[in-house]
């Protein structure tokens, strides 16, 4: 349903208590404890859910050995009062570090050990689950069985099965056929279970003490009958027809036949009385029942709850925001909801109230009229449509992740645990309401009754499975208008609708007159107790609408009646919406804060659903408009700069009018969410001279009249430049439609004369803007000129042409870039040039009015990095990064002393190149260039930075160690090259090493060591050399090898 007005919601969850246990063991009087822990908090009550106790602004801290008298135990915690500062405080400690002082006596006392554990505080929450359909019935007569289709007949093997009369089955579940119910069903054959279909006019089933189901097969609600059979008549209550609504939960007694037709005598709650009656079976449908049980509540820790988020899919841009919450409520729970689904953007879905800041409202054609610069009212007198910059940021739920915005995604189901009349009667306090009767007549007895607000509250939770503390807020926030008035949709006294109320404004939809819409709804039809000709009738028969339609539907949090992005929910997406208030669910949620606050039930254990979509853009992104940098601005009013974004910032200094700025930042401001937050929401960080001081600071966006970065003329164009950190969408908006227009391309056209600033947004709300001049005539360009008439590009790398387009104040100052050959350089609107591939071609820059300018563009290939490594005693091995685009590359090489000469020439395929017969211990340098041939022209990349290695012997590999008698003996592979081999030895493998034995011969490749003590463990490597004329070239040492003797 449509609404139009912001409404603060208090109760909009499963609340859950927190519960303590006394443990009943008192201590002697005057005890005295120790406090065993370097550092003890003192806390206001028995649980680390209570906050620390404060003294003189500060928390209040025992260090260890400080002394406390004991005044009570509790659940794992003392009631201890202590002195501080002379004055004596009373708070609550962990027994767990407190020891008991012992009487001073003639016998040693033994020794006090706190107990290694303590019975924790508990915290309960309620889980609602469903019980699979399992109900016993016996086949009436021999039926055939049925595959789900109700055609192919069931078979086991090749036998097609059937049931014979009184055989017991259980039904599992239900479907209807072309207008037949089928029953599916469970049986046993031949030892094994088996499941197949039949009709359920074959089937009895057995009752017992009830079988749950809901009505069902009908368009609003079943009528009900005294006794079975279509002749029977119709079940009257205070003279009217009984109904029950369809969806809504009954209890089957019996099931009885008529003929061929099955019936059910039901049990079901109507006007909050028990009755029972008939309807025929194909109205009752068998559901899964639910059931509520009593959950324990712990606090994870730190590494618990990190599993959980991930378990649960939380992307990295929540985390942060859930650890902060986490920390100061560890009884919340986070569940993450993955819509499949992105934004909504339609004009006229999402309100907002015209008195807000101008990025909010669209400016859209359908939203904006340009000839008079004012809004379409879309509901009431106020509300119009809001901008794409603002849905995007209102449903992005990374916005509220905090301990005031947090509550429109908690949920809204009824837990009568804890949600109890004095919570009522807090929220209906400053209301008409609060502890008043309304007077009504008993619809069985037609007595005159009266009954308490609250108490009909309560009767809606109990009927509608709706908290009715988001009941009564909403009723408060949809009707109350002072603490003595009201609405008239709740006085009975609107003249087209006498004696008619509307509690919450149910069909009250979007126009000029939205309660009498609403009053027109609440008198029209015979579902949820209508016609509302009392009170009573309102508030039990309106819950009953929402627990219905919304919070048992699926959309049981504040944020999903707002946005309802369930793709698989009872409604299409986007649709059936409670409210068109593109903020209002922020606006209940900072409400609740505030009631749970005072309340002193905001640490409680409470469930979150957040939804989570696809494709979520960064909340680190940035963003810029037009030129980089820096902009311009001059101040329009005299205006205070303060230290921060937002007017409780205390002010640096005035700012005064025509004050020449310099805005270094476009920031969003940092003030609770609230009507200041959306009415001024973006500020300028600006610095500024004035009487030769410098000054820095942020004001107010609204304040600064920015310098045109551009300028174009009317019936003018111009591509607007956006850059971005990280790719995303960009929402554009133009604070003058009647001047210049901005479409979703960030393409801006200008439409009459005057200065026109165009605002651009990530969905983060991250924002920046571009000022432009729109000129009444056109002021031609006269030239055009480049930083470069040529350009030589390496391929894979870019570079930035710069035009300058003459006179300076021209409208034709928008330039258009293009290649001649996109697939040798590309050319972005903003002059960037890519090199995509080697060759040439020629980039032009053309004016609005058509000057053109050229610049010859040549790609060549780039420059690759070759590394060169030892290949043995004469060989070096090369190899090098592949680059894209060559034919082939040229090796270079050189020696101390020398120049480069080419070496080889290998493929463009070509990654690697051994060069061989070398000189072992010898220097050798190398560089590589690529190429590429195209037609008869060569185009030659740059030579790389030089590699150089040495050839020298290969390393040894010790192949075995094996123990003799005396010793041990290695074996090793023969090294090619190699004039001989070092051995060394350790009793260490990390310590150090030393040389055993030296031996002078290529092909002996085994050593026996000696000497080795037994049961110590011995360390051996190997190392190949080669003479080079006296020069010993040495290879790298083996891998190390061990025996213990």
């Amino acid at each position: 349903m449509n609404r139009k007005v912001f409404y603060t919601i208090l109760g909009m969850t499963i609340l859950c208590g927190l519960v303590f246990f006394r443990s009943g063991n008192s201590l002697a009087a005057n005890q005295t404890g120790i406090v065993t822990a370097s550092s003890l908090n003192v806390r206001t009550g028995a649980g680390t859910s209570y906050d620390i106790l404060q003294y003189n602004n500060a928390n209040v801290l025992l260090a260890k050995e400080d002394k406390v008298t004991i005044l009570e135990k509790l659940s794992g915690w003392y009631q201890v009062s202590f002195v501080k500062d002379n004055t004596t405080l009373t708070g609550f400690v962990s027994s767990n570090y407190i020891a008991i002082e012992q009487a001073s006596t003639a016998v040693p006392a033994p020794t006090v050990t706190p107990a290694s554990t303590s019975e924790p505080t508990i915290t309960y929450r309620y889980e609602t689950s469903y019980q699979p359909v399992s109900v016993g019935a016996k086949v009436l007569k021999k039926s055939k069985l049925y595959k789900a289709n109700g055609k192919s007949v069931y078979k086991v093997g090749r036998k097609k099965m059937s049931l014979a009369k009184g055989k017991k089955i259980k039904v599992i579940g239900e479907k209807t056929l072309k207008g037949k119910k089928w029953f599916h069903v469970s049986f046993t054959y031949k030892k094994k279970k088996r499941k197949a279909y039949l009709q359920n006019k074959y089937v009895k089933l057995t009752a017992g003490k009830g079988i749950y189901a809901q009505i069902f097969n009908v368009k609003k609600a079943a009528n009900i009958r005294k006794k079975k059979g279509t002749g029977s008549a119709y079940k009257k209550v205070g003279g009217k027809k009984v109904s029950i609504a369809k969806k809504a939960a009954v209890t089957i007694v019996s099931d009885v036949a008529v003929k061929s037709t099955r019936w059910y005598k039901l049990r079901f709650n109507y006007k909050g009385k028990t009755y029972t009656g008939y309807s025929n079976a194909k109205y009752v449908k068998l559901a899964k029942k639910p059931v509520t049980k009593k959950v324990a509540v712990v606090a994870m820790s730190d590494a618990q709850f990190e599993q959980a988020m991930k378990n649960e899919g939380f992307p990295e841009s929540y985390k942060q925001s859930l650890r902060a919450l986490h920390s100061a409520y560890p009884y919340w729970q986070f569940k993450a909801y993955k819509t499949g689904v992105t934004e909504e953007s339609k004009t006229g879905v999402n309100l907002i109230s015209n008195a807000r800041a101008k990025a909010w409202k669209s400016t859209e054609k359908d939203a904006y009229d340009a000839s008079t610069g004012k809004w379409k009212v879309f509901d009431g007198s106020t509300w119009v449509a809001a901008s794409k910059a603002a849905v995007a940021y209102f449903m992005d739920p990374r916005n509220y992740l905090n301990d005031r915005s947090i509550y429109m995604f908690e949920l809204l189901e009824y837990q009568s645990q804890y949600q109890t009349k004095s919570g009522v009667n807090t929220i209906l306090s400053n209301t008409p309401f609060y502890n008043k009767k309304f007077s009504y007549t008993d619809v069985n007895t037609g007595a005159a009754k009266t009954m308490y607000y609250v108490t009909a509250f309560m009767e809606a939770a109990k009927i509608s499975k709706a908290s009715p503390y988001h009941l009564a807020s909403r009723v408060k926030q949809e009707v109350v208008t002072s603490a003595t008035t009201t609405s008239t949709a709740v006085t009975g006294t609107v003249s087209s609708y006498p004696g008619i109320y509307n509690f919450y404004n149910i069909g009250a939809t979007s126009s000029a007159n939205p309660i009498a819409n609403g009053l027109k709804w609440a008198k029209s039809g015979s579902t949820y107790q209508r016609p509302w000709n009392t009170p009573e009738k309102s508030i039990l028969g309106g819950a009953q609408y929402l627990g219905e339609k919304y919070i048992n539907a699926g959309q049981n949090t504040m944020y999903l009646q707002r946005f309802n992005v369930k793709s698989n929910g009872t409604y299409s997406i986007y649709t059936h919406q409670y409210m068109t208030n593109i903020s209002g669910a922020a606006s209940e949620a900072a409400s609740t804060a505030d009631a749970y606050q005072s309340l002193g039930i905001a640490a409680h254990a409470k469930t979150f659903v957040i939804p989570v979509f696809n494709n979520m853009p960064s909340e680190s992104n940035t963003i810029t408009l037009g030129i980089r940098g820096n902009k311009k601005g001059v101040a329009n009013s005299d205006v205070n700069i303060r230290k921060g974004p937002a007017t409780s910032y205390d002010a640096v200094v005035v700012l005064p009018k025509n004050q020449a700025v310099t805005v270094t930042e476009v920031s969003n401001t940092d003030i609770e969410y609230g009507v200041r937050w959306l009415s001024n929401p973006y500020w300028y960080k600006v610095s500024f001279v004035k009487d030769g001081k410098k000054y820095t600071g942020y004001v107010s966006a609204a304040y600064v009249n920015l310098k045109g970065e551009y300028t174009i003329a009317k019936a003018g164009r111009l591509k607007l430049p956006t850059t971005l950190k990280t790719s995303e969408r960009v929402y554009y908006l133009s604070d003058n439609p009647a001047i210049a227009t901005v479409d979703d391309a960030g393409n801006v056209r200008g439409i009459g004369a005057g200065t026109v600033t165009i605002h651009g947004f990530t969905a983060a709300g991250k924002s920046s803007v571009s000022t432009i001049n729109v000129l009444a005539k056109s002021i031609h360009a006269t030239g055009i000129k480049l930083n470069k008439t040529t350009l030589n590009l390496k391929n894979g790398t870019k570079e930035k042409l710069k035009a300058t387009v003459t006179p300076n104040n021209t409208t034709d100052g928008n330039v258009t870039w293009k290649s001649s050959n996109k697939k040798i350089a590309k050319v972005t609107s903003r002059g960037n040039v890519y090199a995509k591939s080697v060759g040439e071609c020629t980039v032009t820059a053309t004016t609005a009015n058509g000057k053109k300018v050229t610049c010859k563009v040549k790609v060549v290939p780039g420059t690759a990095t070759i590394k060169a490594t030892n290949n043995g005693y004469n060989s070096i091995k090369l190899t090098w990064n592949k680059l894209g685009d060559v034919t082939g590359y040229w090796i270079y090489r050189k020696t101390p002393g020398s120049k480069y000469k080419t070496i080889a020439k290998v493929s463009g395929t070509t990654v690697s190149y051994k060069d061989k017969n070398l000189v072992t211990g010898k220097k050798y340098y190398y560089k590589i260039k690529g190429y590429k041939k195209v037609g008869k022209t060569t185009y030659k990349g740059s030579k790389s930075k030089a590699s150089k290695a040495y050839p020298k012997p290969a390393k040894v590999k010790i192949t075995s160690i094996k123990s003799t008698a005396k010793g041990a003996k290695l074996y090793w592979k023969k090294v090619a090259g190699a004039s001989g081999y070092v051995i060394y030895r350790s009793e260490s493998k990390t310590g150090k090493y030393t040389k055993i034995k030296e031996i002078k011969k290529q092909t002996k490749i085994s050593y026996n060591s000696t000497g080795l003590l037994k049961g110590k463990t011995y360390y051996y490597k190997v190392m190949a050399y080669r003479n080079m004329s006296g020069i010993y070239v040495y290879g790298k040492y083996s891998t190390v090898k061990q025996i213990r003797k």
